[in-house]
């Protein structure tokens, strides 16, 4: 595993969406997303593994990924992206747990007006995005609830053809700690998950992400947080609790170390 992509550096955290076209011209390595996202090849030829599964990825494949999906991307010379990236809260709980509980890769074959009505979704998604009045956030919670359910509609039509994904231990252990990160799991109940040891699930767990697994949940919690400090008035303590600290002070001193300032100059910072 080379990376694991924190939302900070993709995710606007007002809108809690970005919108961009790029592209490929590289091999992106394997690697994991803290956020969600969709992407779309409107050009090129390359491959991708997703999950351990291959695909062709041409004009038309979609796919969805979740923080518990591992993938890397190979450009056989270039490949020509949209890609819309998606905050945990950009969303409502229940349609993302949904998509993060589905038991197979989420990757589909569109055709050309299908590949029209996407432009459309994206076009949309872009020019809320420079409105800036108050419906806005709404509008584009909207926006991406509806894109979601017809891709998961879309996928429907075919997921008989695309292999499942639950019996790769590591997954369902990623799966479990995305799902229950702000109920602190221990290592060993993570080890449980997947049928490990404590002490080879730890030595797993960091050869994926490249962090001890104690570290990596604080992580989580934190980048959490900063979504909600950014895009909510909630106060402190009720932060601290939705992201499974124990204690205020606990979040507070955290957060700290982890980004050089106190959560409330972080809203003043950050916050619409």
């Amino acid at each position: 595993m080379n990376s694991i992509l924190p939302s900070d550096d993709w995710v606007d955290p007002k809108r809690k969406v970005t919108v961009t076209e790029k592209t490929l011209r590289r091999v992106a390595g394997l690697h994991m997303h803290d956020f969600f996202e969709i992407e779309l090849v409107v050009g090129g030829h390359g491959t991708q593994n997703l999950n351990g599964s291959m695909y062709e990825l041409k004009r038309g494949v979609l796919y969805f990924l979740s923080p518990v999906d591992f993938h890397s991307v190979t450009p056989e010379k270039e490949l020509d992206l949209i890609n819309i990236s998606l905050a945990h809260n950009a969303v409502s709980p229940g349609l993302l747990n949904t998509l993060i509980n589905h038991s197979e890769n989420l990757i589909i074959q569109l055709n050309e007006h299908e590949l029209a009505q996407f432009e459309l979704w994206k076009e949309l998604l872009c020019e809320d995005g420079s409105a800036g009045d108050a419906a806005s956030g709404l509008y584009t919670k909207n926006l991406l609830e509806c894109l979601l359910i017809w891709i998961m509609r879309k996928d429907n039509l075919s997921h008989d053809s695309k292999p499942g994904k639950d019996s790769l231990p590591m997954y369902r252990c990623m799966r479990h700690l995305f799902l229950h990160f702000n109920e602190s799991p221990s290592l060993n109940e993570m080890a449980k998950t997947g049928g490990y040891s404590a002490s080879y699930f730890s030595k797993l767990f960091h050869e994926a992400t490249g962090k001890i697994y104690v570290d990596f949940l604080t992580d989580l919690k934190l980048n959490y947080a900063r979504m909600l400090l950014a895009s909510t008035k909630e106060s402190m303590i009720s932060i601290a609790s939705d992201c499974g600290f124990t204690s205020l002070s606990n979040f507070n001193r955290s957060f700290r170390k982890k980004t050089g300032m106190s959560p409330t100059q972080y809203r003043k910072q950050n916050s619409g």
